[in-house]
């Protein structure tokens, strides 16, 4: 009995060794999938915000050059059209975003935008708020739905308190 174990010890530490890389190869593969998807919706928000900050100092008074409105458009949709070219990449990866919101940040931020000049520091304060929260809400949508395909890891262990 013990010799015949012997036979198969080397036959059995071998299929052990290969499951355990197996493995380990698995949850490499799934820690850098999640760490590349991470990088993109990191430079998915930073594009977001670039485009968010353009925007309100568009609309927003206290500038002491009057902005040109096609300039602004041209160079705000250059910024959104790189932003959705990192969308795309996000949703190849199963992140997936809901282009109305897109649609609302890139209307509410270039909607009215030759008639600037006539809109009274109400206005153009409304607006900035309109494109704030319209960039905000994509932003959370960007980050629920990287959470939901990749869930954090304090659902699965319970978080001590703050402070504990």
């Amino acid at each position: 009995m013990l010799d015949a174990f012997r036979d198969f010890s080397g036959l059995i530490t071998t299929i052990l060794i290969i499951l355990g890389w197996a493995v380990i190869y698995s949850n490499a593969k799934k820690i850098a999938t999640r760490s590349e998807t991470k990088s993109l919706l990191d430079r998915a928000l930073e594009q977001a915000e670039l485009c968010s900050n353009f925007a309100t100092d568009f609309w927003l008074p206290g500038s002491s050059v009057q902005p040109d409105p096609d300039h602004f458009q041209l160079v705000f949709m250059t910024q959104i059209s790189r932003l959705n070219v990192t969308i795309k990449a996000l949703e190849h990866r199963c992140i997936k975003v809901d282009s109305g919101l897109l649609a609302k940040f890139i209307t509410h931020s270039t909607l009215n935008a030759e008639q600037m000049s006539e809109f009274g520091k109400t206005k153009r304060n409304e607006k900035g708020l309109q494109i704030n929260h319209a960039c905000m809400r994509l932003t959370e949508s960007l980050i629920a739905e990287f959470d939901r395909r990749y869930k954090p890891i304090d659902r699965w262990i319970k978080p001590r308190a703050c402070g504990a």
